[in-house]
């Protein structure tokens, strides 16, 4: 993984996945107690490329450095396991939302 810059939405966005998700890993449930939470990962779940889910706390989970690793060398596999994570219905909706062209009504 290279290193990406963070913009403060960015910095926002991963903070707020990393709370919601109570600082634990949701593949393999470790949990980050203070001191340790830099070692704690909030991936995308659609890339941040795409602009409108890109600060949306919905398109994040919190990930270990093993299972963000995972993440991005096994993308179908992070993909099949985050569908059934989110649930179906929720997954296509994000990944819809994800897709907008324009801004969404």
């Amino acid at each position: 993984m290279s290193a990406l810059t963070m913009t403060p939405a960015d910095r926002r966005w991963a903070a707020a996945v990393k709370e919601r998700d109570n600082y634990t890993c949701r593949v393999c449930h470790l949990y980050f107690p203070d001191g340790w939470r830099v070692d704690l990962h909030a991936h995308h779940i659609f890339t941040r490329g795409r602009g409108w889910t890109r600060t949306d706390p919905e398109n994040g989970v919190s990930l270990c450095m093993a299972h963000h690793t995972w993440a991005h060398d096994h993308p179908m596999g992070f993909q099949d396991w985050i569908e059934q994570e989110l649930g179906s219905d929720a997954y296509v909706a994000l990944r819809r939302r994800s897709l907008y062209v324009e801004r969404p009504a």
